[in-house]
């Protein structure tokens, strides 16, 4: 990019940057001159690079800039002290120096005065000697006043007067001074240089200025001098010591230059961070501009496809060659976006070229003349190698030369394919542009795809005009004529034709019976036979004998001198045909959908000049039912209905067999009543097939009377049954797609799992299904605002590891996870995770598609069985009855949520007490008959409520109830049995009457607040009883 000039590859006035102008500088610009491109160009205005408002707004990034920003401005502020502090130097400087130079000319201006007092003293006479002493005197005084060195000199610097002014910084102090001159007191190497500024104050009588140097010793003293001529000759020379100005300059100047190597060693390092910053920002562009190029490149290709189907179909129906050929020149014009375009047609005989339609080419730059069809043409050489031919430069091509039209219109690249004919190639379609241009294989493709449209068209022209040389012993109209005007022959289709007899014909001229309009048409087809070219497909209108006009095609050759043949075919229905065929494609041309098969019934019954035409789907094949989707009836759009195909003319249509039954179809077909009830003489019916080739359904049209140019319909039926199944086929895949999308989103909404889908990083959720907010109790909306906020819904310690397994779904590995959650009321749910990538055609991961199924039911059944499983694991190895017991009160609290638990085991026949233990009351089961009423009976336990003594026998007594106390909060009764079984909630186990005296329960058995015998609550302390009754605190 750097060697190519940004002026080559821009067409508009260019807005420059250079590579040391900062960001900010471009933003200003773009800003003021509302701009959206700036171009990069180095010192010799070579391209290197395009600033974009896009690109500006990425890089000035406040967050990633701010550093740098700052550092820049707090340097910024530090050179602005300095150079304002050289500003004030340079202005203290100046000040001095205005200073100095009045001091000089008021001080020339004094001397000037004193000479012209002593001139004028010396010319009144001798002053008296007082009065000079007194002058020197005063004279003294006034040069010891001054700080100029002041020197007296005539134009060879031979006299020397020097007033004694500071004389040291002339000459050191011993040095004698008579007969001293400008060579020997300063210098003499620079001697010249004063000597030359006495030489031009003498001879411009003006002050002369200028700056010095001399040395004093070892140190460089400079000096201000103005030289004043006093004289014709001679001139007072007045210096003044300016070495600190100077030195204030030096220092100036240096400060000035290490603040340019400052700002250019900052310049150079914001330069490499553009570049690394410009790098990235051309790698991202990179990327987005593959990607549009990617999608203009499908909608080319589409607009290409579309193109040719049009121009296919006007191929059908243009019987004029050269003005499809026209067409077809302005279509690959304007398709490939060229400036010209031509078809030459090949003329064998001659082994030459003709050019019959060109596009973009200046006016009186083609004329339709013949030209050698020589191979070092590109339109020769197309034809002779019959491969496409594409031309990147035509300056460097060396299969052959580029033709003086192609060089005048200034064309670089170009590209060219043969149109081949029925025998032989046609000629050659070709397209150049002045642009040089890197022609794509699709680009080739398109072009080679107009070429096949134009070769159709021209063998069928070709297979016609070899026909016609059989109409000549046809029943069309032959004739021969001669060029006075008259006809000379005539066949008797003539007469039954136009209606004149064979006399009428041959008495008067030819043109008299051609339409008003044509007539010049007309001599001029005769002249152009006369010429000796042949005429075909000429068309005029004849007027017959009624007073009405035909449409008649002629074609006609001279092989004799005087006399031409021709032979003339009846178009009126052709006519009639592309009128009725134009009328049609306009009508429903930009029509889709519905309306577009409501325009084509609508226009076919207009065209076709029937009762009825519909278009119909087939909605069961086996059964042969079908829907119409479009009906016009006596020029009327009418509701749709469903009919079956049995016993109806159009049933061989599911066949994909076309039906004509031009007129006593209801006699043919009995059976079909709505024949009968609609009056219908005629029927006329075509099937309507997708792409595959499938039955879709069927077209038709239908009269009150009998059809008589079946061919006509026939052609028209076909053309636009091939639009009418694609559309049917659209509509259908359209309905097809809407009750996919309606059972997908049933689906999704009514099942329990969570389905979504996302892309592979999981930066953007496609979609959610509405379980998501049952199971884990959050809106789908904010996991849309924020996608990733389903993972801190994830049990902290699954949380990494399924993170872990998140990651790998970007290299194609499924996910297969159980994980817990906790919704926001703080429950915890078991999930099974699973998620699928999906990939495109390059292998690629571009979605995640996956279900999150609530799995907590099945867990907790899982631990279930495998508690119950250790617990008959350890009975049956033979385990302590404690340990048994204290794993059973595990398995119970850690599967009673919010319950704790005891198991109390106690004999009622003695006094002896077995302690569980758990923090929930529990039932003393036993099977004793209690009948003392002396004490209390106690049973331990370590729960915090009190528990019911249940037992089989009889409570007997009177003086109080008797309690079993635990160590819950509660106190309990005991219970005698009533002979049913016990099931405590919660508990998938009955609790049966067993005579054993040590029974327990898994189960948890809600707390319960303590109470006494009399119903009142007690205070909340844990007591039990020691084996002789005795209460004791736990």
């Amino acid at each position: 990019m750097g060697e190519i000039q940004a002026q080559m590859v821009m067409s508009t006035a260019l807005s420059c940057l250079h590579p040391e102008d900062s960001l900010w500088v471009a933003y200003q610009q773009m800003q003021q001159d509302d701009l959206q491109h700036l171009v990069v160009t180095g010192a010799d205005g070579e391209l290197q690079g395009i600033v974009t408002q896009t690109s500006l707004l990425q890089i000035l990034d406040p967050i990633q800039l701010y550093e740098t920003v700052e550092v820049l401005q707090q340097r910024i502020c530090q050179l602005k002290v300095e150079h304002r502090e050289c500003l004030q130097a340079e202005e203290e400087v100046s000040k001095l120096k205005a200073k100095l130079e009045r001091q000089i000319i008021q001080q020339a201006l004094q001397l000037k005065a004193s000479n012209k007092a002593l001139e004028q003293k010396l010319l009144e006479g001798q002053l008296t000697e007082q009065k000079l002493r007194m002058s020197e005197r005063e004279i003294r005084g006034f040069f010891e006043a001054m700080t100029d060195v002041v020197i007296i000199c005539d134009r060879s610097g031979q006299n020397i007067k020097i007033a004694p002014t500071h004389p040291e910084d002339l000459y050191q102090p011993d040095t004698d001074i008579v007969q001293q001159t400008l060579e020997r007191l300063w210098d003499e190497e620079d001697s010249p240089k004063y000597l030359a500024q006495i030489q031009r104050a003498l001879d411009t009588q003006q002050i002369v200025n200028f700056e010095y140097k001399l040395l004093n010793g070892e140190e460089s003293v400079w000096f201000s001098a103005k030289i004043s001529p006093i004289t014709e000759d001679k001139v007072v020379w007045v210096s003044r010591d300016i070495t600190e100005r100077k030195s204030a300059e030096e220092e100036l100047e240096l400060a000035r230059e290490q603040l340019e190597i400052r700002v250019q060693e900052r310049t150079t390092q914001i330069k490499e961070t553009n570049k690394i910053l410009i790098t990235e920002i051309r790698d991202r562009k990179r990327a987005e501009v593959e990607r549009q190029k990617a999608e203009t490149e499908v909608r080319i290709r589409a607009h290409q496809q579309e193109a040719i189907a049009q121009l296919g179909q006007r191929a059908l129906v243009e019987r004029d060659l050269e003005s499809l050929m026209d067409e077809a020149v302005h279509l690959a014009a304007r398709i490939l976006q060229v400036e010209y375009s031509k078809v030459v047609e090949f003329l064998s005989n001659l082994d030459a070229f003709k050019l019959v339609a060109g596009f973009g080419w200046q006016k009186g730059a083609i004329v339709k003349s013949r030209v050698r069809a020589t191979k070092d043409s590109q339109a020769g050489y197309t034809l002779h190698s019959s491969e496409q031919v594409v031309v990147s430069n035509l300056q460097a091509e060396t299969r052959f030369n580029g033709s003086s039209l192609l060089h005048q219109h200034g064309v670089v690249s170009g590209m060219s394919v043969v149109i081949q004919g029925k025998q032989v190639p046609f000629g050659v379609l070709s397209v150049h542009t002045t642009r040089q241009r890197k022609f794509s294989q699709e680009d080739v493709n398109f072009l080679q795809a107009i070429s096949n449209v134009l070769s159709n068209a021209v063998e069928r022209q070709q297979a016609e005009e070899e026909l016609s040389l059989f109409f000549l012993l046809s029943l069309d109209l032959f004739c021969i004529a001669g060029f006075d005007g008259y006809l000379k022959r005539i066949n008797h289709h003539f007469e039954d034709l136009l209606g004149y007899t064979e006399a009428e014909f041959l008495a008067r001229p030819l043109i008299e019976f051609v339409h008003p309009e044509d007539v010049e048409a007309t001599m001029a087809m005769v002249e152009k036979l006369s010429d000796g070219s042949p005429v075909e497909n000429f068309e005029n209108r004849y007027r017959r004998q009624d007073g009405s006009y035909l449409w008649l095609s002629w074609s006609a050759i001279a092989p004799e001198a005087g006399f031409f043949y021709a032979v003339g075919r009846d178009i009126t229905e052709h006519k009639r045909m592309d009128e009725a065929l134009r009328n049609l494609v306009l009508g429903i041309s930009s029509a889709k959908g519905k309306a577009f098969f409501q325009s084509l019934v609508a226009y076919l019954a207009k065209a076709l000049d029937v009762e009825y035409a519909f278009v119909a789907e087939l909605v069961d094949f086996e059964h042969e039912l079908v829907r119409t989707v479009a009906v016009c009836i006596d020029g009327e759009i009418t509701d749709n209905f469903n009919y079956d195909l049995a016993n109806t003319p159009c049933a061989h249509v599911m066949d994909q067999r076309m039906c004509i039954y031009p007129q006593n179809v209801q006699q043919q077909f009995p059976l079909d009543t709505m024949l009968s009830e609609m009056e219908v003489e005629s029927c006329l019916g075509i099937p309507l097939v997708n792409s595959a080739g499938q039955t879709l359904g069927l077209m038709a049209v239908m009269a009150r009377k009998p059809l008589s140019n079946t061919r006509f319909m026939e052609e028209i039926l076909q053309i636009f049954a091939v639009r009418a199944g694609s559309e049917l086929e659209r509509k259908q895949a359209q309905e097809a797609l809407r009750e996919s999308e309606e059972k997908f989103r049933q689906l999704a909404e009514n099942i329990r799992e969570v389905f979504y889908i996302s892309k592979p990083d999981h930066s953007e959720l496609l979609y959610i299904s509405p379980a998501y907010e049952s199971l884990f109790g959050r809106p789908c909306s904010s996991l849309y605002q924020q996608p990733q906020s389903w993972i801190e819904a994830i049990h902290p310690e699954d949380r990494e590891f399924f993170r872990a397994a998140i990651q790998k779904q970007t290299d194609g590995v499924p996910l297969n996870q159980e994980y817990r959650i906790i919704k926001p009321d703080g429950k915890v749910r078991w999930i099974w995770g699973r998620s699928f990538p999906v990939s495109d055609e390059s292998g690629q991961v571009y979605r995640i598609v996956g279900i999150a199924e609530d799995i907590s039911k099945r867990k907790r059944a899982e631990s279930l069985l495998l508690g119950q499983k250790q617990l008959l694991q350890m009975l049956a190895t033979g385990a302590s009855l404690q340990s048994v017991l204290d794993q059973l009160c595990n398995f119970i609290e850690a599967h009673a949520e919010g319950f704790s638990c005891s198991i109390v085991l106690a004999d009622l026949e003695g006094d002896k007490e077995t302690r569980g233990r758990g923090d929930a009351g529990t039932r003393g089961l036993g099977d004793g008959e209690d009948k003392g009423d002396k004490g209390d009976k106690m049973t331990r336990g370590r729960g915090d409520a009190g528990t019911r003594g249940l037992g089989d026998g009889e409570d007997k007594g009177d003086k109080g109830d008797k309690m079993t106390r635990g160590r819950g909060d509660a106190g309990t009764r005991r219970l005698g049995d009533t002979g049913n079984k016990k099931t405590i909630p919660n508990s998938p186990f009955p609790i049966p009457h067993s005579p054993s005296p040590i029974t327990h329960s898994p189960f948890p058995i809600p707390h319960s607040p303590t109470t006494n015998n009399k119903g009142q609550r007690t205070n909340d302390k844990r007591q039990t009883t020691n084996n002789k009754g005795q209460r004791t605190k736990d």
